[in-house]
């Protein structure tokens, strides 16, 4: 690509010399006279061809917008707008003269500048491919700069695996020793061992009395507490529960009998006592049941 935009850069160089060569050929022969040098008699036909060919060579070596460019317009715009005025109604305009080695040599110059055009194309074409093939190349430098990490992430996966390979391994191997095994002995090859005196069971449980008692005082145990626990709930209630005993404590006869009116935060503690009671109840029973497998398990 380098040796394409080369080349393409010697034949730019090339043709641009060739361009300046016929311009300066151009100049050699003498640029058209200006409105100065013409003859005072000169017609404003001669006066408008010299200056059409001093605005066309101009504009072989200046831009547009040169001053001297666009003062020689202005120049031929007058001199075209006052021959259209001198020339008598019907007639044409006669064409301007031009050599053929002039009109040759124009032709020639906008060959070159057509081709320079060309190669101007090429080598923005070939930038262009340049700069992909440098941006193509930098993607692939990078992927090869990340070979190295992908090598030590490679090797790292690996040692895992080896260790992994060598632990399924030794498994492996110990699975087999152990159907050996176990084929050898269900074939009577390996050792074998026989049971020479049974073990002898007791007739009757030894600690007979100490469950009976243990069953007996939980029994009791539990009968006493609840008595005990019926003994303070009564003695702490001091509601009235019948007529008679309203007119023993206050000697005065009952007129009406008002049910028992609870609020709502009332009958919320007392079914939270309920449920508090019944808990532990549970707590009880599941204590005394875990007491009995213990000792089950210890006898």
């Amino acid at each position: 690509m380098n040796d394409a935009i080369n080349r393409a850069l010697e034949h730019r160089l090339l043709v641009e010399r060739q361009i300046s060569d016929l311009q300066a050929t151009s100049e050699g022969d003498g640029p058209p006279p200006s409105a100065s040098e013409l003859p005072a008699n000169a017609t404003t036909q001669q006066q408008l061809d010299a200056a059409r060919g001093r605005l066309t060579i101009l504009l072989q070596r200046f831009t547009p917008d040169y001053p001297e460019v666009v003062a020689l317009q202005r120049t031929v715009a007058d001199l075209t707008t006052k021959l259209e005025g001198e020339r008598p109604l019907g007639a044409t305009p006669a064409a301007a003269a031009v050599s053929p080695a002039v009109a040759a040599q124009r032709k020639k110059v906008l060959d070159l500048q057509a081709e320079l055009a060309v190669v101007d194309h090429q080598l923005s074409i070939n930038r262009a491919e340049e700069a992909r093939l440098k941006q193509t190349i930098a993607s692939y430098q990078g992927k090869v700069d990340v070979v190295p990490t992908r090598e030590s992430e490679l090797v790292e996966l690996t040692r895992d695996y080896s260790t992994m390979q060598a632990a399924y391994t030794n498994l492996l191997m110990k699975r087999e020793e152990s159907v050996i095994a176990a084929n050898l002995e269900r074939r009577q090859i390996g050792e074998q061992f026989k049971l020479l005196d049974s073990a002898s069971l007791p007739g009757a449980p030894f600690n007979d009395r100490q469950r009976l008692t243990v069953l007996c005082s939980g029994a009791a145990a539990g009968l006493l507490l609840g008595l005990i626990a019926v003994f303070l709930l009564e003695y702490h209630d001091s509601s009235f529960r019948a007529e008679e005993e309203v007119m023993a404590a206050l000697s005065i006869p009952v007129l009406a009998l008002i049910p028992l009116i609870q609020s709502d935060h009332e009958r919320l503690r007392q079914r939270r006592r309920t449920l508090a009671a019944d808990v532990a109840g549970i707590c009880v029973l599941a204590s005394a049941a875990a007491i009995v497998v213990i000792w089950r398990l210890q006898s």
